[in-house]
């Protein structure tokens, strides 16, 4: 059964990865149509995100004890990912 989880563990992994690239990808492409259509798109400066993480800065430190702090620095890795990619 070891062997069996590990297969089905890695597998969802190198999908969940697949499935990202391609949402991200479809969401570049897909955001211009819905725009054109009426949809009202606000995009965050950077800055503002900035900012807004050094006031949920706290809140992050407080439970990063209690979380397991390699979950906080994959979910922070997961939220820059769309940065880094444009």
């Amino acid at each position: 059964m070891p062997d069996d989880k590990k297969i089905l563990q890695d597998s969802c992994a190198e999908a969940r990865q697949y499935q990202r690239k391609v949402n991200r990808n479809q969401s570049a492409k897909l955001l211009p149509d819905l725009q054109t259509n009426g949809m009202v798109f606000n995009e965050v400066a950077p800055s503002e995100i900035d900012r807004m993480r050094q006031k949920l800065k706290p809140v992050v430190d407080k439970y990063t004890k209690e979380v397991v702090e390699e979950l906080i620095k994959q979910t922070y890795a997961e939220i820059d990912k769309p940065k880094k990619q444009k």
